[in-house]
């Protein structure tokens, strides 16, 4: 092997000769056959591979089981650094779609892509403490090596365990499972990250998330990693897998209030860096208050910690930082959700009363994202739900003088009257978006449209009622702005 590496090293094209003339299945049999003590041979076998790897020769079908074989020595314990080293650059050389894909059918290598995790975090380590590490070796280089090897083995655990065969290899109750929901107990972000990922992608009907809360409660671990996590990646993937659970199981949402997320969503907020993390916060938080008028009222309890904010603090500030049009949608649709569980309830419930009281005790700023839903136009059905809330909140004297307090722009008359007069001729109004060019559009589509808009009409007529009939300071002779 020393040899035909030297001939592949010193003449580029050796190695496209070495390849057809089955270099990679000779190195799959020593990768088979070779003791892990006898590490000569194996070092220069895996230096024959990186070369034709750079080289970017197709491997086809061979390309799935050498990656199989390469994890097996990369999480052997006691193989030596040099040869970790080469593993790891064919491993990033070899991960790519058309490469993994095989593992769809057969996702058992996630097994070592967990295990090269905890190596890679054991070298990293050993990198930065060990004073006697070789002099030869470039620590910039490794670092940036074991970085990005890191990087794609999250991918890859990812795209295994959103294949179909996965569920079927590893169901609830399985040895691989329970292991990894005990590494939710890890120290170790990126474990954390695998693991999260993992019960994510599993979580995706209800049957599954009901089974997997039945056998292992992971809402309350995942809950527990957020309180003591501050990583983005981790918080990314946590929150996907409470996201997906949530949604498919919805009896678990009291509980993960419960549980104290509410204490710790503020942490999504803080990483402006990832506007999706931030997002997949701020969903996390809707979907826990959508039919659940308790979990609304929870949002407004002041933290057991008297220096911090309450939950809604900690969303209305993210929102007078951020212009990021979808995070301020969806901190608007948070407060749609708030008005529309308290409407829910009978008029004189406590909770409903202590809702509307909060509401508008926190106004005009908790309303302004209400508003920002209305005057966006690129996505009617969110512009949809800013009228209903709109209606629901002026039903009452006190939501309708918190609507009275806000400084409403111009662009929400010109929004109200569209709604209004929402007709089949509106040639005499204008519109707010450019026209487009005409184009046919399928009748249950322009149908559907049709019904929203008669819905928005609807809600329109009912907010200006509302806001006519309980806005005290109309009786005090005072007029309101202009339509």
């Amino acid at each position: 092997m020393v040899v035909i590496f030297n001939f592949m090293n010193e003449y580029e094209p050796a190695q496209r000769h070495a390849f057809k003339h089955g270099l990679v299945d000779l190195v799959t049999k020593i990768l088979h056959e070779e003791d892990k003590k006898q590490p000569l041979v194996i070092e220069y076998a895996l230096r024959c591979l990186e070369l034709v790897l750079q080289s970017d020769i197709p491997l086809g079908d061979k390309a799935s089981g050498l990656i199989t074989l390469l994890l097996d020595w990369a999480t052997y314990p006691t193989i030596q650094f040099d040869i970790f080293y080469i593993i790891l650059s064919c491993l990033l050389a070899l991960h790519k779609e058309e490469y993994t894909e095989a593992f769809n059918s057969d996702p058992s290598p996630i097994l070592n892509y967990i295990k090269l995790m905890a190596r890679l975090q054991y070298w990293e380590d050993q990198l930065s403490n060990d004073p006697e590490f070789p002099d030869e070796i470039d620590k910039e280089d490794v670092t940036r090596l074991i970085r990005s090897s890191r990087s794609s083995t999250i991918t890859t655990v990812s795209e295994i365990s959103a294949s179909e065969s996965f569920q079927d290899q590893f169901p609830a109750g399985s040895a691989f499972l329970n292991s990894i929901v005990q590494l939710l107990a890890s120290s170790d972000s990126n474990l954390l990250t695998c693991a999260a990922l993992i019960l994510g992608n599993m979580a995706r009907d209800a049957e599954t998330c009901n089974a997997l809360v039945r056998e292992y409660q992971p809402h309350l671990s995942l809950v527990n990693v957020l309180k003591e996590q501050t990583q983005i990646g981790v918080l990314h993937a946590v929150g996907g897998a409470l996201k997906n659970l949530v949604i498919g199981s919805p009896v678990i949402r009291e509980s993960v209030i419960q549980a104290g997320i509410l204490q710790c969503c503020h942490k999504f907020y803080l990483a402006s860096v990832m506007v999706e993390v931030q997002h997949m916060g701020l969903s996390l938080i809707r979907i826990l208050v959508a039919a659940s008028p308790g979990n609304a009222e929870c949002l407004f309890l002041p933290p057991e910690d008297d220096a911090s904010l309450s939950a809604i603090e900690h969303i209305l500030q993210l929102y007078t930082k951020n212009t990021e049009v979808p995070i301020r949608m969806e901190i608007g649709r948070i407060v749609v959700s708030i008005l529309r569980e308290a409407a829910k309830l009978p008029s004189a419930h406590p909770t409903r009363i202590s809702l509307q009281h909060k509401t508008s005790d926190m106004s005009p700023l908790i309303l302004e994202p209400v508003i920002d839903m209305l005057i966006q136009d690129k996505w009617p059905v969110i512009a949809s739900e800013g009228w209903f809330a709109l209606a629901l909140c002026v039903q009452t004297p006190r939501g309708a003088s918190a609507v009275a307090d806000l400084t409403l722009p111009e662009r929400f008359f010109q929004v109200l009257r569209q709604a209004i007069y929402q007709k089949s001729d509106r040639s005499n109004f204008p519109e707010l978006t450019p026209p487009e060019k005409s184009r046919s559009v399928p009748k249950h589509l322009d149908s559907k449209a049709s019904t929203q808009s008669q819905k928005d009409r609807e809600n329109a007529f009912m907010f200006l009622s509302g806001f006519l009939k309980h806005n005290v300071s109309l009786r005090s002779g005072q007029m309101p702005p202009p339509f």
